[in-house]
């Protein structure tokens, strides 16, 4: 026999329902008959054929309406209840009460007596049923004050992994001061997959029940959740998959009419029937008016990393609102520089570094000074770690970041290689057109002092290049590329040249993404997503599978936000011969959804800002997935896609350092470096099995995929003394000094010939370091040719490629 709690009321026709109260339905199941019986054990109703009928919302039985709350499971912890009123209060039920004690919800053996000290992290086994105690409140000066333990409710904590329950006491240690008693705000940055989500809904579950002091309120009411459009629903879902239907109420503002969404957010402040509300960024902007007269309690802004620019209208609304309690979820809180990360910092927990200036003097520029390449100076190398270990130590105090190895235990494994493929005669054509031009030229000869039109300039050539690397139909209705090759013209030249274009589909990528769909498909068992951040491209794509005849969904910015969930459900409940693939926008689409029913992701080009990527990978490779995942990048061989790869490891090794505490010492590139970007060493790339990355390593493997490279770096330069240290550097008069030392012209070219050359050691090491792991195989040129990666389709495609037109130059496998 099952046992259900359920929720009844007397059957009527009102508008606005309340519940009654609680009652207990048992279920037969080997006669499908149900009973129910209220609080004094009086059966109320009776139900044959049950099945049919309680599971499907409300329904009607002897003159009431029951709706289905949660299964009653007996366990060694007992059923709990954490209200502060005697029974459990119904959804549309606006309560007005007198808080009364909180009792924890302990097992007996488990009780404690509060700490009188300072934080202390409580010791637990790895038992999931074991009580999971909130860090102690400082001893009170006010001797009324009596502390009480916080205790998370089991319900939950028992779903709780380990690095879950640290995350949560995290948290609540920041929102309550325990860090210090100026901060009450955390960062939480876990890598992707880890559960950032269940752990804020059971810290905000927690919060709103609960108090650290005997007879006070629970210490927040009402929250404000704020993330993209695409999530709110997602983030409705998890609270009821994590607290059940009707134990909290929770508002989503997530509707396209307006004067019901002013009424909703109106009476979610007037009243207590709802203690959270979810809305998008964009709708918390256009309703701040109404959101500024509520008085929220705590602040959660998901994709965090949104909030990097101090000047971002969005910000600035949520700055307006004067909640003090926030956190921030974000994967990736470092995408580009330490003055986004200062921006986010900031707003969490406001002064923490001061002003910007301030940051900027203390952090930024030592910090930067002392990672350039051709910095030589001890004394600014010196202090610039000293500077790195402050601020990494200040971050400790309100950032939380865990890498997803927390995973590995849990989830299959995964598998990334990176495929370089080399471009088609076609694509090597249109590169050289493109830099022979005298436009091209005088837009990469321009000095650091270029101007904002010529930056303008720059951007185009950058996508001008990226869509010859995804395909040259692309380029048909680019007006850059036809005006830099004077081919923009209404003569029938330049019209018959612009036609014949947009018949140019293949390349490189394409073919390599069409042997692959075609070998994945024939064996059938797995679905892949392909993901891409034009929608140009993914049009290309979309051709591609049509003519192929293979069954895809396509998910991308026009798609409705309310279809979203519709479209992921029937992606992952298909199989593969019923839906084969999922185009995704990374943009649009690779932000908190949850595609386990794909086991392979194919990042068909890739962004600057390795978050993107990142993010779209962990759709697939996070919990719930049964099979092991298989991660494709392509990129165009020793063109701009490779280019961008390497970009995206020196923001990657930024955000190591200073949230990680681990990667680099320096940065990887000089970012005035346009020039890099757009080189092609078109000797090498058509031998077909070159790779600019492996070339910048200055590897000498074989590329027979059996050994990686180790992770092996110069000695470090022996430090100076203790007291050398302590003395603080004069950085202005030092550099006053180098700058105006005359040498001869003959002694200034060694010198600088030695610069270069240990600037290009410290790139190959530290991409050394960002690549470590990865093993790298040569399909073309290595002598073994049968090669063997974890990956039986890879291997297939790799060993049956022809060597004089190879598919695939270079893979970097892990």
């Amino acid at each position: 026999i099952s046992k259900y709690n359920v929720l009844y009321r007397k059957f009527t026709t009102k508008k606005n329902k309340t519940w009654e109260g609680d009652a207990v339905l048992s279920l037969n199941s080997s006669t499908n008959f149900a009973t129910i019986r209220n609080e004094d054990d009086i059966v109320i109703g009776r139900i044959k054929d049950a099945d049919r009928v309680i599971f499907k919302g409300c329904f009607k039985c002897s003159g009431f309406e029951f709706e289905l709350d949660d299964e009653i499971i007996h366990s060694k912890v007992p059923k709990l209840n954490l209200s502060s009123t005697p029974r459990h209060i119904p959804q549309s039920v606006i309560r007005a009460h007198k808080p009364s004690t909180f009792k924890s919800p302990l097992i007996a053996e488990a009780v404690r007596q509060p700490s009188p000290d300072m934080i202390q992290f409580n010791d637990f086994t790895h038992d999931k049923s074991d009580p999971l105690f909130m860090p102690d409140l400082p001893k009170s000066i006010d001797a009324s004050e009596k502390p009480r333990m916080v205790v998370v409710d089991p319900s939950i904590s028992s779903k709780l992994r380990l690095h879950q329950r640290e995350g949560v006491k995290f948290l609540y240690s920041c929102l309550m001061g325990l860090k210090s008693p100026d901060m009450r705000g955390a960062i939480l940055a876990d890598e992707m997959g880890l559960g950032k989500t269940l752990q804020t809904i059971t810290l905000i579950w927690t919060l709103l029940r609960q108090s650290p002091i005997a007879g006070q309120k629970p210490t927040i009411n009402k929250v404000l959740i704020c993330c993209p459009v695409s999530l709110v629903n997602n983030w409705k879902s998890e609270f009821s998959k994590w607290l059940g239907l009707n134990r909290l109420n929770v508002l989503t503002i997530n509707s396209n009419k307006y004067q019901n969404e002013k009424q909703d957010v109106e009476l979610f402040g007037r009243n207590n029937v709802y203690q959270v509300m979810i809305m998008g960024y964009e709708k918390m902007q256009s309703m701040s008016d109404l959101l500024s007269g509520i008085r929220f309690d705590l602040l959660v802004c998901d994709e965090g990393h949104r909030l990097k620019n101090s000047e971002n209208k969005t910000m600035k609304t949520l700055e307006s609102f004067n909640i003090r309690r926030r956190i921030l979820l974000s994967g990736t809180p470092i995408q580009n520089d330490l003055v986004e990360f200062y921006t986010m910092a900031n707003f969490t927990n406001p002064g923490i570094f001061g002003d910007l200036k301030t940051f900027q003097k203390e952090f930024i520029k030592p910090i930067l000074d002392s990672r350039d390449p051709n910095c030589r100076n001890e004394k600014f190398i010196k202090n610039g770690k000293k500077k790195s270990k402050e601020l990494v130590d200040k971050t400790n105090n309100f950032i939380l970041r865990r890498s997803n190895l927390e995973l590995t235990k849990y989830l299959p494994k995964r598998s990334d290689y990176i495929i370089l493929v080399p471009p088609t005669p076609l694509q090597l054509q249109l590169l050289k057109t493109v830099i022979e031009t005298k436009k091209f030229k005088s837009l990469i000869e321009l000095d650091e002092s270029v101007s904002s039109s010529a930056t303008g300039g720059a951007f185009n050539l950058i996508n001008t290049f990226r869509k010859i690397c995804n395909s040259p139909s692309l380029l048909k209705d680019d007006s850059f590329f036809l005006e830099v090759c004077e081919r923009n013209s209404d003569s029938l030249d330049d019209v018959n040249f612009r036609k014949q274009l947009s018949k140019k589909v293949k390349s490189g990528k394409l073919l390599v993404l069409i042997k692959l769909l075609g070998m994945l498909h024939s064996d059938g068992e797995e679905k892949v997503v392909i993901v891409s951040n034009f929608t140009a491209t993914l049009d290309i794509i979309e051709s591609l599978f049509r003519s192929l005849n293979l069954v895809f969904l396509r998910l991308d910015g026009s798609t409705a936000s309310n279809e979203r969930s519709k479209l992921v459900d029937r992606f992952n409940k298909s199989s593969p011969d019923k839906v084969f693939a999922l185009l995704l926008s990374a943009k649009a689409g690779g932000i908190g959804l949850n595609l386990v029913g794909a086991s392979r992701i194919v990042l068909y080009d890739n962004d600057w800002n390795p978050a993107v990527d990142l993010q779209a990978i962990a759709r697939i490779h996070r919990d719930g997935q049964k099979r092991e995942v298989k991660i494709y990048r392509l990129l165009t061989n020793g063109c701009i896609d490779e280019k961008i790869f390497q970009r995206q490891l020196a923001k990657q090794d930024l955000s190591d350092r200073f949230v990680d505490q681990g990667g680099g010492e320096k940065e990887l590139f000089d970012r005035s470096e346009l020039k890099d970007i757009f080189t092609v060493q078109f000797d090498k790339v058509e031998n077909h099995d070159y790779s600019n990355t492996h070339e910048m390593m200055m590897c000498e493997c074989k590329g027979d995929g059996i050994t990686s490279i180790d992770d092996s770096c110069p000695r470090e330069k022996n430090e100076e003394t203790e007291a050398e240290a302590e003395v603080e550097p004069d950085f202005t008069s030092q550099r006053k000094v180098e700058v105006m030392k005359f040498v001869s012209a003959l002694t200034f070219a060694d010198h600088y010939k030695v610069e270069e050359e240990d600037a290009l050691d410290m790139k190959k090491q530290q991409l050394r370091r960002c690549m470590k792991g990865y093993k790298h195989l040569n399909p073309v040129s290595a002598t073994n040719r049968d090669f063997r990666t974890d990956d039986a389709v890879l291997n297939k495609l790799l060993n049956e490629q022809d060597k004089a037109k190879p598919l695939v130059s270079f893979v970097f496998g892990k």
